[in-house]
């Protein structure tokens, strides 16, 4: 990305090359009057009827994209956007602040996002496909949506939902929201390829990541996954929330995930799996080591049985696979309980490995330590000692969880910067 084709600096675009000098903007906020924000279609992957507000920053078929601030800030004044979601006042979505689809190269960095009405930065669809297999998947799509509406020129399809997507990196971004604000997640990567998080602080009132892949039939049919995904140097605080959640919407699937050198303060759960019946995909090859813990409901938390349908098409037959889950090198401090860790009956989660794991449980817990059903794996030097689920096998095989040593694609792509040239000075 020598030469990038676009250059956002705190929500102003322009066509700009690496030569030019670079420009900063202190801070930006949004409008509140929403009779000023465009309505667009919902997802693809997730084919829900409401219409929802566009982003503050959003593009689609992009290559070659800087999104930067100079440790700016934009102000998503989402007090007026949160007040009327629970009066149950907005006819649409609440608008992210930064949603970009359908992209590759992308590059979100040194911005600080505060009191976002929604979720803050959502990169959906960057997965690089050979020009072949994109027609046939939009072509196998198209035929599957008008089977399954008997429309042919809905407004969710169009043929800019095909292109081809990959790599983005995003990093050093603040993220700011009340703890209580709703659904103000962090960062969500969505059916994305070669994706890097890192350097990030967030405080919010959801998730600080959330990994998705599409809602059921939906993201079943679309077949576009969440894989290669680092996570690293994270400090997050979200009291009813996870540090990163796989799912609930992972229909597409999510593979190898791998995250690293990670600080939770006063979370709800560390890394938390989320699925369902009728759900379908996959959640496997995740890889977690270098954890920090401190004041946590659950350290481990991983249910078969959450949340809501797209709608009542869903296939209940359609399990999900969750395989080789492993936890390495983690610290938790003042714990309610170590880990609930809930399969499905006839579909069981395998393949848990947890290593070198040192829970300090909080004064005064009555709960068990330890709740497993319909799951299965092993653990090795795990204190207090794990659900016989989990069977120990000794401090021998500490290193049976290891991180893959070898990196992939996204770590080699270095961070840019926006520039531009003064005509007069």
């Amino acid at each position: 990305m020598n030469n990038f084709d676009y250059c956002l600096v705190c929500g102003k675009k322009d066509k700009r090359n690496k030569e030019e000098q670079s420009k900063s903007v202190t801070a930006c906020r949004t409008n509140v009057d929403e009779s000023e924000w465009p309505v667009i279609d919902s997802v693809l992957r997730d084919n829900t009827d409401g219409a929802r507000f566009i982003s503050l920053i959003f593009g689609t078929n992009l290559t070659d994209v800087v999104i930067t601030g100079d440790n700016g800030t934009i102000d998503g004044q989402g007090e007026v956007w949160w007040q009327k979601f629970k009066k149950g006042q907005l006819n649409y979505t609440r608008p992210y602040l930064i949603e970009i689809m359908y992209s590759e190269n992308i590059q979100i960095s040194n911005l600080t996002l505060v009191n976002s009405p929604s979720w803050n930065v959502h990169p959906i669809y960057s997965w690089f496909l050979s020009l072949f297999l994109q027609i046939f998947l939009c072509f196998f799509f198209f035929m599957f949506y008008v089977v399954r509406t008997g429309e042919r020129g809905n407004k969710h399809f169009s043929n800019q939902r095909c292109l081809k997507c990959s790599n983005v990196l995003v990093q050093s971004i603040t993220i700011l929201a009340p703890v209580t604000s709703p659904n103000t997640d962090g960062i969500n990567p969505d059916s994305c390829t070669n994706t890097r998080i890192e350097d990030c602080y967030i405080v919010s009132g959801d998730d600080c990541i959330a990994v998705k892949s599409g809602w059921d039939e939906y993201g079943i049919a679309f077949r576009m996954p969440t894989k290669q995904l680092v996570i690293r140097r994270l400090t997050c605080i979200s009291p009813c929330s996870a540090v990163i959640a796989l799912g609930s919407e992972m229909s597409g699937g999510i593979q190898d995930e791998r995250t690293a050198d990670i600080v939770a303060i006063n979370l709800e759960s560390g890394v938390r799996i989320k699925t369902a019946v009728g759900r379908g995909g996959f959640v496997e090859d995740i890889y977690v080591r270098g954890m920090t813990m401190k004041t946590m409901k659950w350290a481990f938390w991983m249910t078969g049985n959450y949340g809501s349908h797209a709608d009542n098409g869903y296939n209940p037959n359609a399990l999900p696979v969750i395989q080789n889950i492993n936890y390495h090198d983690m610290v938790a401090e003042n714990v309610t309980m170590a880990a609930e860790l809930e399969g499905i009956p006839g579909d069981p989660f395998t393949g848990i490995c947890i290593s070198n794991v040192t829970i300090t449980l909080a004064k005064n817990v009555k709960k068990l330590p330890w709740n497993c059903t319909d799951g299965a794996g092993i653990s090795s030097r795990v204190v207090p000692q794990p659900c016989e689920a989990l069977a120990d096998q000794g401090p021998g095989s500490v290193a049976a969880c290891n991180f893959p040593e070898e990196s992939l694609p996204i770590d080699n792509v270095q961070v840019q910067v926006c520039f531009y040239r003064r005509k007069h000075w």
